[in-house]
């Protein structure tokens, strides 16, 4: 019988005469609990339900606190230079490209503005949670968070109006489905790897809860995304058995066939009908996306500067001729991540953007390319947790990316936060892999810090110092 409770032992003896040793999970500490308030409140939206709460503005006092405590464990793979990887640097990119070319927009107080308050703050969030994860338990740690977060809001957000009453916090319907979609895979991910009746009982409703809020959102987007994460979860899902993937996606088509109503499917019908108003008006989707690559021909390079597409809009012929003969019409937002980058940012903002979700995918989709020999079994249990936990994570992506291609959210912490819970992830895979001896594998995916501790320290390519670092497992799955 395995143990539910990790312990120490020594796990194998590697070719260059060193161990792995298996040590219990570091506890959480204040940086680890700030970066999980953060998912909480920049994510999750939960502190807009608790009335009053919002006024003492908990994320900004949270991502200023982070700050400080970061500045007070700044050591270990805490250190700002472990985001130096091709993620980090793509994203850190993306904020200086940002303030670069703002002065070229069509509005430069708005773009300077916005990139520093606004974006700024988003910025901040992400180091925070980005370096707080100190290891793959910590990983899971916040993970679990963000899923229960999307369970909360998913209950939370149902409204008592009915059809289309769903969100808060700022997020309308849309927005609210992008949210709970993408951590649908992770609730699936947690309930079939429950452990306790507890857990089974949580995850269990919360799957039932997060696809009710999506069909009661009546997003089209968001029933996409859905479709995505779900077929997803059923041919790419790691670490669970396919009779259990199957049962999982057979659950999902229950709540949907049950949940959804007559008004909700003729609305998801609609998404390919030839007379649906995005085909035609010129306020809807496919207008603004025609309109939005009109934008990046006329600045290929610089954008129409960060959130300034609406103010775009106001000067297109099209428009503008609307406007002169007397016809009133809303400036419109992109609706999609895509265009909102590529005719604010400009080919380079586009293309780094896009880089961001490759390289979480390039990174995350198969972090263990070569099992150490030096594994036992315990261990090699932990490693299919692990990665099933991360391709969990990116069907989580996937449905951003999805959902995302319907909304205008390309600068905001619901897409910022997996972003970092990804850059935090590559980290700590990046640091196991300078851990290992070179007769080992490159690359090891546990969900605790592990390091080879050998007899002799001066025969291994660890320094000294780093030798206390032990292998933990999280057991009892």
């Amino acid at each position: 019988m395995i143990p539910t409770r990790p312990q120490s032992f020594a796990q194998a003896r590697s070719p260059e005469g060193g161990r792995l040793v298996e040590r219990p999970p570091q506890r959480w500490d204040l940086l680890l609990l700030a970066a999980a308030g953060l998912i909480l409140v920049s994510a999750a939206r939960i502190h807009s339900f608790v009335p009053g709460l919002e006024l003492l503005r908990p994320g900004l006092l949270l991502a200023l606190a982070g700050l400080g405590l970061l500045v007070l464990n700044y050591r270990g793979l805490r250190r700002i230079e472990h985001l130096k990887n091709p993620l980090g640097l793509l994203l850190g990119f993306l904020f200086v490209w940002a303030l670069v070319t703002a002065p070229f927009g069509l509005y430069v107080g708005n773009s300077i503005r916005f990139t520093l308050e606004s974006f700024g703050r988003t910025i901040l969030v992400a180091v925070v949670i980005a370096t707080a994860i100190r290891d793959l338990h910590d990983l899971e740690r916040l993970l679990k968070v963000y899923a229960l977060g999307a369970i909360g809001f998913a209950i939370l957000g149902q409204g008592t109006s009915g059809f289309r009453d769903f969100g808060g916090g700022g997020y309308d319907p849309n927005d609210g489905a992008m949210f709970v979609v993408s951590a649908i895979p992770l609730v699936i991910f947690f309930l079939l790897r429950a452990t306790t009746f507890r857990e089974r009982i949580l995850f269990g409703f919360g799957l039932m809860a997060c696809i009710s809020g999506v069909v009661l959102s009546g997003s089209r987007g968001g029933f996409l995304a859905l479709v995505a994460v779900t077929v997803f979860a059923l041919i790419f899902m790691a670490g669970v058995r396919p009779v259990h993937r199957i049962g999982a996606v057979l659950a999902v088509l229950l709540v949907v066939t049950l949940q959804g109503t007559g008004e909700f499917w003729e609305r998801v019908e609609s998404t390919f009908d030839a007379d649906d108003y995005n085909r035609h008006s010129v306020t809807g989707r496919y207008e603004i996306w025609g309109r939005g690559m009109d934008y990046v021909r006329e600045n290929p390079i610089t954008g129409v500067g960060i959130q300034n597409f609406s103010v775009a809009e106001g000067q297109h012929p099209q428009i503008a001729e609307m406007i002169r003969r007397g016809q009133g019409i809303r400036y419109s937002a992109p609706h999609s991540v895509w265009v909102q980058t590529a005719a604010e940012l400009g080919t380079p903002g586009f293309l780094a953007f896009s880089g961001a979700f490759l390289l979480l995918f390039r990174f995350l989709w198969r972090p263990v390319r070569k099992q150490p020999n030096a594994l036992g079994q315990a261990a090699r249990r932990s490693l299919d947790r692990s990665r099933g936990l991360t391709r969990a994570f990116l069907g989580g992506i996937l449905g951003i990316m999805v959902a995302g291609s319907f909304l205008s959210m390309a600068y905001s912490p619901l897409l910022w936060v997996p972003f970092a819970i990804g850059l935090g992830a590559i980290k700590v895979y990046r640091k196991y892999a300078t851990m290992l001896t070179p007769g080992d594998t490159p690359e090891v995916d546990l969900p605790g810090p592990e390091m080879l501790s050998p007899r002799n320290p001066a025969a291994s390519p660890l320094p000294a110092s780093g030798v206390h670092h032990l292998l933990h497992f999280h057991r009892g799955t």
